[in-house]
């Protein structure tokens, strides 16, 4: 007999602490907060654009022109050679661009692998490969920049032409989408 009162009293035992701790009516309340910054949007103005120069490459050979968002000389390769020095409006020279947003902010500037440039005359394609941004104020950084106190930079955009065989003679061009984000 005593052994059967103590597995009732410890079933007793479990059965009233089960339902204490199960009705617990304790309650918290806490709060917290939520915020936001708008900032201005990001934009990007062309202020001048690629240029490859006026070119010639032989009927049997290529070739292609690397103009460096770094500056410094053209790279002419292969066959292809300038066809004017520094002559206004045949010379080459980077894509600049202005840049407006919100002060003291870093951003980041995409560019497609690619584009091709379409003859305005015979509709032949040359590839654009290579392409690559610098910006004025943080050019260390690659393709990303950061604006000023003003809310201001520009970045320049270098790339490279590739240029087969006995291209058309033509007036060729393209457009350069680019995509600008904050850090």
């Amino acid at each position: 007999m005593n052994h059967v009162r103590l597995i009732l009293s410890a079933t007793a035992l479990v059965i009233a602490i089960v339902p204490v701790s199960s009705s617990a009516q304790d309650t918290d309340q806490a709060s917290g907060q939520a915020s936001a910054r708008v900032v201005r949007n990001i934009s990007a103005q062309p202020q001048a654009a690629l240029a490859f120069g006026a070119i010639a490459v032989d009927r049997q050979n290529g070739g292609g022109v690397v103009v460096s968002a770094r500056g410094g000389a053209t790279n002419y390769t292969g066959s292809v050679r300038p066809t004017c020095g520094a002559t206004a409006g045949c010379s080459s020279h980077p894509a600049r661009f202005s840049v407006t947003g919100e002060p003291r902010h870093g951003y980041t500037i995409k560019l497609p692998a690619n584009v091709f440039a379409t003859g305005s005359r015979f509709g032949e394609a040359l590839e654009v490969t290579s392409l690559e941004a610098i910006s004025i104020g943080r050019p260390e950084a690659g393709g990303a920049g950061h604006l000023d106190d003003a809310g201001r930079d520009e970045f320049l955009v270098g790339g490279m032409l590739i240029v087969p065989p006995g291209a058309t003679a033509d007036f060729y061009s393209a457009d350069l989408p680019v995509l600008l984000a904050y850090e």
